[in-house]
């Protein structure tokens, strides 16, 4: 797994459940990372890859007065996950056309599971949902229900079990107003870089924009190896 592949390249420790509060950074250069119960990390680099509002917290919280971190907005992304006794499509991925409701992903086929309680498992995702997000869960829930039945993807399923995420903050809204906001990898301050949708990649806040980051940020890496 990728602990074992961090241990076997040296002296390394991959660790898990642990807060940065602080950035440690020394005559403008980043130096390591203080951790909530007060460790400290040294390093030849540090790597940012979290939202920029938590990344401008980090960064005021380490005095580092001479880079900022535009206030981006925030489009939500609904998910409504469903469980179901019977098969409602054997498709991987469904495109839904002229409902509110966006994908629709068979969960099961995707990713093989045995489960005898819950054999059918299906998500719907809903992204730009800022006026769904707005309503009630119960609203939203019979929104997307709704749009299954039209689009013949759902007929006499029973529903065993289901469950609605509305993330209000799930990813930052990006727009020709604020795309010179977007920040390159290398910051301005030395040995800290920046990996995100949100940095500046030619591409979307969406999966391969984040995708596309931490490979501009792993070729910069490169030159500690």
């Amino acid at each position: 797994n990728f602990e074992k592949f961090i241990a076997s390249k040296g002296k390394n420790r991959l660790h898990l459940n642990g807060q940065i509060k602080e950035i440690i950074i020394e005559n403008n250069e980043a130096k390591g990372a203080v951790t909530l119960s007060g460790e400290r990390f040294y390093a030849d680099c540090v790597i940012s890859a979290i939202p920029p509002k938590n990344l401008k917290n980090l960064l005021d919280a380490s005095n580092a007065k001479n880079i900022a971190i535009h206030p981006f907005d925030y489009s939500p992304i609904i998910s409504y996950y469903y469980w179901t006794d019977s098969e409602a499509t054997n498709a991987r991925i469904s495109g839904l056309i002229g409902t509110q409701s966006q994908w629709l992903f068979n969960r099961r086929a995707i990713a093989e599971s045995n489960s005898q309680n819950y054999p059918h498992h299906y998500t719907v995702t809903i992204s730009n949902a800022d006026e769904l997000a707005k309503l009630s869960h119960e609203d939203i829930e019979k929104i997307i229900i709704d749009d299954l039945k039209l689009c013949g993807l759902m007929r006499d399923e029973k529903i065993l079990h289901s469950r609605l995420i509305v993330d209000k903050r799930a990813t930052v809204s990006l727009d020709f107003s604020n795309e010179e906001h977007r920040p390159q990898a290398a910051a301005a301050i030395k040995s800290l870089y920046i990996a995100g949708d949100w940095t500046s990649t030619k591409l979307p806040a969406t999966i391969e924009g984040a995708a596309a980051s931490g490979k501009k940020v792993a070729e910069i890496l490169k030159k500690y190896f």
